[in-house]
């Protein structure tokens, strides 16, 4: 008696209940990339701005925030003291090239102040600043307090 190799009606239709199963779990997480890009991109921020603080107290001199939608800039000054203009672009930490945030598509940057300061003391020159990076629905709001510099 001869047996014929292959799959029974059983298996297949069971392999396709459990290809579709994973294919509706698995879709809706590929294309809700702006679920994970809005919180990541107001971690950037946040980090950006606690680095440019911390470049400011190490290095005596201004380093200088431009915020709105274009992204988040961060420039420093040549030389220490307060009255001294922002003009060298600062470096990436990981790259070393010029820190230069640019929101991804359907995020949005925002700031209460489109340019502010910290001195070489990490203090805010002027008063506290208010962002907001709107995506996916929701709007995160980092403040820079004014007289500690300090980003939350």
């Amino acid at each position: 008696m001869s047996r014929s190799a292959g799959f029974t009606l059983v298996e297949l239709v069971m392999v396709l209940v459990v290809m579709g199963i994973l294919a509706a779990t698995a879709i809706p997480s590929m294309t809700g990339r702006r679920t994970v890009d809005a919180p990541g991109y107001a971690d950037q921020v946040r980090q950006s701005l606690k680095y440019g603080r911390r470049l400011a107290v190490s290095q005596r001199r201004n380093v200088c925030v431009a915020a709105g939608a274009a992204g988040l800039v961060l420039t420093q000054a040549l030389v220490s003291g307060s009255g001294s203009s922002c003009v060298k672009a600062v470096g990436d930490p990981l790259s070393g090239t010029a820190l230069n945030l640019v929101p991804p598509g359907g995020i949005a940057l925002s700031s209460s102040a489109p340019s502010f300061v910290f001195d070489g003391q990490g203090r805010l020159v002027g008063g506290a600043v208010t962002l907001s990076v709107a995506g996916d629905g929701q709007t995160r709001v980092i403040t820079v307090e004014s007289e500690t510099g300090y980003s939350h």
